[in-house]
């Protein structure tokens, strides 16, 4: 009787294959998928109430944002500013908008409108760290920069798992923009509140 010969590491080609599948079929980082249904709703407000225009103020000093595109199942983006750092994991808007002679520098704003690109369900959350804590987060950032595609949703996590309000927050392999938006949720709702979550014309989500 012949035995099956083990390859090292397949299991976790085929784990990474099936990502990739799915991610393709329900949104994933960096792409432009279709405008569909989402998954679930934050907060009390409609979707169909959601609006154009951006009223959101640039991140302050030892301020954290952290921007989630969820316009499809999974998620569509998640990036994250550091004060004026941002890290756009696996992103393609750095690219994009240098290609414009009128674009002069990244902003939250004009971040949050290249994800609109997409749909009007931007959620962006905003935390104000310690000294401490917002470097400990700048440190990890040019990992985030280097991120694979698929994987911006883990790098952002894996930037803030453990540190300061995100104690809660394990460090990940892999998850989706729209599961890290499930996480960071319970952190802004409450008279615990540690943070705020917005929607890009600045109302609360």
């Amino acid at each position: 009787m012949n035995s099956a010969k083990v390859v090292p590491g397949a299991g976790r080609r085929v784990l990474v294959a099936q990502l990739v599948v799915l991610a393709l079929l329900l949104g994933g980082c960096a792409s432009r998928a279709e405008n569909g249904e989402p998954g679930h709703r934050f907060g009390e407000r409609s979707w169909d109430s959601l609006r154009t225009e951006i009223q959101l103020a640039e991140p302050a000093a030892n301020e954290v944002v952290v921007v989630i595109n969820n316009n499809a199942a999974l998620g569509n983006h998640a990036g994250i500013f550091a004060g004026e750092r941002l890290s756009d994991p696996a992103g393609s808007y750095k690219n994009v908008r240098a290609r414009s002679p009128d674009w002069q520098r990244v902003s939250l704003a004009d971040y949050v409108a290249y994800q609109m690109d997409d749909g009007l369900r931007i959620q962006i959350y905003r935390f104000t760290l310690s000294e401490r804590q917002f470097s400990d987060v700048v440190a990890r950032l040019p990992e985030a920069d280097s991120a694979l595609p698929l994987f911006c949703g883990a790098t952002v996590q894996n930037a803030l798992a453990g540190i300061g309000p995100f104690a809660g927050i394990d460090a990940t392999w892999w998850t989706s923009p729209a599961e890290l938006a499930r996480r960071l949720e319970p952190l802004t709702g409450g008279a615990k509140a540690v943070g705020v979550c917005l929607w890009p014309d600045g109302l609360p989500c």
